[in-house]
């Protein structure tokens, strides 16, 4: 499991998984990565995930293909993702649902695993709660709310 980092402020326990590299979902990557080249993924262009999965995959030697809605002016996230070298995939009109489909198709023609939204898998599930476990334990305690 990747660090955790907690901190008090006011009174409130933080996680700090702000400070990961695309959020709480890059500890699923090592989970999805596996002997495939290439991973596609459809994100609205304001989601960490295509972040994480942009590190993630330059940093194991992989290519991550991120299909996004195109707009007037280029979302930092997108810009960011091509900064980590990603291939961007701008869709017209892109509803998420199109961004969804025209990504599908890619991976379909090509090989490529695509990448379930948000990286919502059973086993990604219990990771998430296998890290909360862990987080309780370095507490003494569970948190509220």
């Amino acid at each position: 499991m990747s660090n955790i980092i907690i901190e008090q402020h006011a009174g409130i326990t933080v996680l700090r998984d702000d400070l990961l590299p695309g959020g709480t979902k890059s500890i699923l990557l090592p989970s999805l990565i596996d002997e495939h080249e290439e991973y596609v993924y459809a994100s609205p262009v304001y989601g960490a995930f295509q972040i994480a999965l942009s590190i993630y995959c330059q940093s194991v030697g992989k290519k991550a293909t991120i299909f996004c809605a195109k707009r007037n002016k280029r979302h930092k996230n997108t810009t960011t993702c091509e900064i980590y070298g990603a291939k961007i995939v701008e869709v017209p009109y892109g509803y998420l649902s199109v961004v969804e489909k025209s990504a599908s198709n890619y991976a379909w023609k090509t090989g490529a695993k695509k990448i379930q939204f948000g990286g919502q898998t059973e086993e990604n599930i219990n990771l998430i709660a296998a890290r909360m476990r862990q987080i309780t334990e370095l507490l003494g305690y569970e948190p509220q709310n």
